[in-house]
């Protein structure tokens, strides 16, 4: 895959992840986490969603990213080899 598709895939992910963050905000965050009574059986399950949440979409960014810049370098690797071989 070229880099610039690569870039593509990357920035539609990145787009679909900021939706994602937003959605989180406003509809988890400002909506049903006030919702919730500390004192519930549920209440340790939600105050970890809360936390794990924005570490999930920020790994994600990050994982699309590096492979990203991963699949630039090895292309550049392969077009140096092939330039040796010849």
């Amino acid at each position: 895959m070229a880099t610039w598709q690569r870039i593509g895939v990357a920035v539609v992910w990145t787009l679909s992840l900021m939706v994602g963050g937003l959605v989180y905000q406003r509809v988890f965050v400002e909506q049903l986490l006030p919702l919730i009574d500390r004192s519930s059986r549920w209440a340790n399950a939600v105050i970890w969603a809360d936390r794990i949440a924005p570490l999930v979409l920020v790994m994600l960014a990050l994982a699309i990213w590096a492979w990203v810049i991963a699949g630039a370098v090895q292309d550049e690797r392969t077009v140096d080899r092939r330039r040796r071989v010849r």
